[in-house]
Formats: structure tokens, sequence, C-alpha cells
């Protein structure tokens, strides 16, 4: 068939043919990249049949006139039906629709009920460089799919100075419920250290975790110097009062010097092994040092007899990266010696590598 043969068939199809016809005629038209058939399918948006309206966003998405796409497709995206809300959102995404029409459509799409059109929805406004309705864009750090609440978190991050933004991932980490409040804590630099403190003490262990969480980020982004401390001692504090959350407070104190102190004690007085094994992981020199560090090679030795496995392991991987830090012979090298080759003979893999790693260390060090 000729092409204008072609043409008028499908336009014969698209006005008087059945459903599946007029879908065939409209994804037909869309097909042949001629500029003036955008507005023969504008004419067919309302549609009857939900399968015709998908095929005209299609085409219209396929023809690339924008004129035309801004005339229907912001409707066509709150279509009672998914497949055509669907369609005519990557066609609008596809036409690069910027105008108010189509960032109030986007912003619709946050909360329908298809996740795949939410993701589209925020895929189009982080094209655009625009938040969207804001209170709708922070409530999908609670969204189930982790596809959605990624995707929400980079977008909100890159609006950090936006003040409506700020305001709203505030008032939903103080206020907000579930996942939703828990990832306004992931959020970074919005929370302040005044805002998280508090929270390592709320009675929901998922806000706990939340504000743990948000701590560290915070001590990796790089807290104020006046901060420094406070966080340090908090988290200390938290590492021993709360069982749930022991490594993640560890992973939160890495590299904060100002925790050395505290976390000696914590390491000489805990009657929890696993507070006791992130105290001594938290003491090695690959983590943080400080002018007392010289004192915590009796802290490992004593250490390497304790009847759990784990700290045992965190002890002798700890002592292994003293030695190669500092260089210094223990005084009671012998001992040191017996100690280290019993572990390395007679424990798990993982204590075993490390008690010969700190053998090795042991061979380097000079009196």
């Amino acid at each position: 068939m000729g092409s204008d043969q072609q043409i008028a068939f499908f336009l014969r199809e698209l006005k008087d043919g059945d459903t599946w016809r007029r879908a065939a005629a409209a994804k037909g038209l869309g097909r042949l990249r001629r500029d003036e058939h955008a507005w023969v399918l504008v004419g067919s948006a309302d549609d009857r049949a939900p399968e015709v309206r998908e095929a005209v966003a299609a085409g219209l998405g396929r023809l690339g006139v924008a004129e035309a796409g801004r005339t229907v497709l912001p409707a066509l995206m709150g279509d009672e039906d998914p497949w055509v809300r669907r369609r005519a959102s990557r066609a609008a995404i596809r036409l690069g629709l910027d105008d108010p029409a189509a960032v109030e459509a986007y912003s619709r799409l946050l909360r329908d009920p298809d996740h795949h059109l939410r993701i589209n929805a925020l895929d189009a406004l982080g094209a655009l460089g625009v938040p969207g309705r804001v209170p709708g864009l922070v409530a999908l750090l609670g969204d189930p799919e982790s596809a959605v609440w990624g995707r929400a978190r980079v977008l909100l991050y890159r609006f950090r100075h936006d003040p409506a933004v700020h305001a709203e991932v505030v008032r939903t980490a103080e206020l907000g419920v579930g996942d939703a409040r828990v990832r306004a804590l992931q959020a970074g630099r919005w929370d302040t250290v005044r805002l998280l403190l508090p929270l390592l003490g709320d009675p929901d262990g998922d806000v706990r975790a939340g504000a743990v969480a948000g701590l560290g980020t915070l001590v990796d982004d790089g807290l104020q110097p006046w901060e420094r401390r406070s966080v340090a001692r908090a988290l200390v504090a938290h590492l021993a009062a709360d069982p749930s959350t022991v490594w993640q407070t560890h992973n939160a104190l890495i590299g904060l010097t100002e925790a050395l102190p505290g976390l000696r004690l914590t390491a000489d007085r805990t009657p929890s092994a696993d507070v006791r094994a992130a105290a001594l992981s938290l003491l090695d020199t690959h983590n943080a040092t400080d002018e007392n560090t010289g004192d915590d090679l009796a802290r490992f030795v004593h250490a390497l007899d304790d009847p759990d496995e784990t700290v045992r392991f965190h002890a002798a991987e700890g002592l292994a990266h003293w030695l190669a830090t500092t260089g210094r012979l223990p005084r009671d090298e012998e001992r040191l010696r017996a100690q280290l080759a019993a572990l390395a003979s007679d424990s798990g893999a993982a204590t075993r590598a490390v008690a010969e790693e700190a053998l090795l260390a042991l061979d380097g060090c000079r009196p």
C-alpha cells in the first residue's frame, strides 16, 4: 500500500473502525512521522475506548510535536485507565513538556497507585529540574518500592536548599509516620543535631534507627566543630543503651575522634559482648586515633582471651592494625605471640586470619 493510500486508510479506520482498528490506526499514524498527524491524534484523545486513548498518547510521543502533546497529554495523565496514564506520561517525558499543566500532572502522579507511574513522575520532575508538589514528593520517602523512595530521596537532596522542601522534610521527620519519618531523618543535611539527638531515645525502634542513620550522615558529611562532642557522647551512650542498633551506631561513630575516650570506658565496662566488640572495633587505628591510642594495646591484648569469638576477632584485628601503625613491640612479646598463635590454630576462619595478620605485624615491629 502506497504512503498516501496508507494514510487515507488510517484516517478512515481512526474514524469508523472498531476499537482495535482505531487503536491500530492511531499507532500507524504515529509511526509515519508526519507532524500534521499529531493534530489528527489530538482529535481522538477523548475516544471512548482506553486502548485508543493509549495509542493516541503513544503516537503523540513518537511524532514529537510538543504543541500538540501539550493540548491533551496532561489530561491523559489523569485518565481513569492506568495504561493510558502510563503511556501519556512517557510521551510527555519524550516531548519534554515543561508547562505548568504538565508539571501539575506529574505532581498528581506522585500519588498514583501504580508505582511505574510514580517512577515516571519522579523521572520527569528530575529532568525538568523542579520538585513538583512538595508534600507529595516528601511523602514518597515512605513508599514501599525502593525504586520510588530512592528516586524521591535523590530529588529531595537536589532541592535541599528550597525553603518549602526543607520545611516539609523537617515536618515529616518530626510528625510523620513509618518509613517516611525514618527516611526523612537518611535525609542528612536538613536535619539538625538539635532535632536528631532527642530521637535517640524515642520509643519507636525504627525512629531510633533513623536518628542514628541521620547522625551518621552528618558525621560523614562533616559536623560543625561545636557539634562533634555532643554527637560523640550521645552515640557512645546509645551504643551501650540500644542493643537493636549496636552495629548501626558503630557505623555512625566511625571516624569520630571525639568518641574515643567514651569508647575506651565502654570497652572496659560493658557486660555486652556485642557492645564490647563494637567499641574495640572503633578503637582500631584504621577508624580513628588520638593522643591516647598508645594505651589501647592493653585493651586489645586483654580482649584476646574474651569468651566471645566476635570480641576476640575485633581485638586481634585492632591489635594487628595497632602494631602496623605504631611499629612498637609490646612489653611481654612472647606471651602475646603465644596468645595469637593459639587464636591462629583454634578459632573460626576469620579470627584465625586476623590472628595471623597480627603475628606478621608483630614480626615487623622493633623494640
